[in-house]
């Protein structure tokens, strides 16, 4: 009993620590090294499913698709969506708190987030296809596992340790009914529908392309003084994105 009660402490110090840590500094050079192995991480589970092999060994799209209009009906909505709900909702409701506009470099963060989140996704969608035959159920089955992956990554290390603040706890709890599912739904009926993964990933960088621009991702050698991300305990007390409350200012 004794070392079960010594090792819960341990526990608690080390995820109170880790909340102090992440609720004092904002680091733009931690926050990109965070991004790269991050990146790299997910670049190398989706190498060893073989996504980016898959994809090499297909086009991008067919002449059949090209001459169909529901593939253009279908491709003009996932665009539209995706576009409105980041470019209009998400960015409407985003904090910036005076970060400067570094408008290539966060293009270039936000398309290397897409692309790698976009080839980690088509593997979780291979991975429940393998589970399920059933077509809806597959769809229903990658939908929550992308779902599930991103809530946890979002919320217990993204918007912790690489994104500056940006967001307010309403803010929070909206962006993901109105924007982040409704672009994931579409986006993932586009692939069910066509297969074309390329351009799946595509709709993921424009996505994250967008964010980065809007809530104006620091360089990593940017010197001016960040907002860090507002914590509060989680599961097992590990530090879980809050969003900023004007008593914290």
């Amino acid at each position: 009993m004794a070392s079960l009660c010594h090792h819960e402490a341990q526990w608690y110090l080390m995820s109170h620590c880790l909340m102090e840590a992440t609720s004092k500094v904002y680091s733009p050079k931690k926050a990109w090294a965070f991004a790269l192995a991050y990146f790299s991480l997910l670049l190398l589970l989706s190498c060893l499913a073989g996504t980016p092999q898959r994809l090499f060994a297909q086009p991008i799209v067919t002449f059949e698709q090209l001459a169909d209009l529901r593939w253009w009906l279908t491709l003009v909505l996932s665009l539209s969506v995706t576009t409105i709900v980041y470019g209009g909702y998400w960015s409407f409701h985003t904090l910036r708190f005076g970060r400067k506009m570094r408008f290539g470099w966060q293009l270039m963060f936000g398309s290397a987030w897409g692309l790698f989140i976009g080839l980690w996704m088509l593997s979780l969608v291979s991975f429940g296809r393998s589970l399920v035959s059933n077509v809806p159920l597959a769809f229903l089955l990658s939908f929550g596992l992308i779902a599930i992956w991103q809530a946890l990554v979002q919320s217990y290390f993204w918007s912790v340790y690489v994104a500056p603040e940006h967001d307010t706890p309403s803010s929070n709890r909206v962006k993901v009914p109105r924007c982040h599912v409704p672009h994931l739904a579409i986006s993932l009926m586009f692939y069910f529908l066509f297969g074309n993964g390329v351009i799946f990933i595509f709709l993921q960088v424009l996505a994250l392309s967008i964010t980065s621009v809007a809530m104006r991702m620091p360089v990593w050698w940017e010197l001016s003084a960040q907002l860090p991300a507002t914590t509060r305990p989680g599961l097992f007390g590990l530090p879980r994105t809050h969003g900023w409350e004007e008593k914290n200012g």
